[in-house]
């Protein structure tokens, strides 16, 4: 498990402005569903991405959430959004345990570090 430390305001700004571009370019990074009535779709929401392991962790422990302090590897499985590529299942945790968010992080074609979470539409 990994611990966290303290994160700054111009942080969580940049985080905030970083989420909403990445957001923006998720349906083009992975699998799209919809009910086919146009008024619920499924999509991968990226998280965040590094050029290192280290990195992206200490990105995940300081801008996901204010609650994450540690980070549980799961297991390995596939990756949702990008081509079922190998990847590890991570549990973002907060003080008391308890898992904030679950999401898959995975090495790149170009060397960087991602994760990213799937994000299911339900009526």
């Amino acid at each position: 498990m990994r611990g966290r430390g303290d994160g700054t305001q111009a942080g969580w700004l940049a985080v905030v402005v970083g989420a909403a571009a990445l957001t923006c370019s998720s349906c083009s990074l992975g699998g799209v569903s919809s009910a086919g009535d146009g008024e619920c779709t499924s999509s991968y929401v990226d998280v965040a991405q590094a050029p290192s392991r280290h990195r992206l962790d200490e990105k995940l422990l300081s801008t996901v959430d204010p609650s994450v302090v540690r980070l549980r590897v799961q297991g390995t499985g596939k990756a949702t959004g990008y081509e079922h590529q190998p990847a590890e299942i991570v549990d973002l945790l907060n003080g008391k345990g308890r898992r904030v968010m679950q999401i898959e992080v995975l090495q790149l074609a170009s060397g960087d570090w991602y994760a990213g979470r799937w994000s299911q539409c339900i009526d």
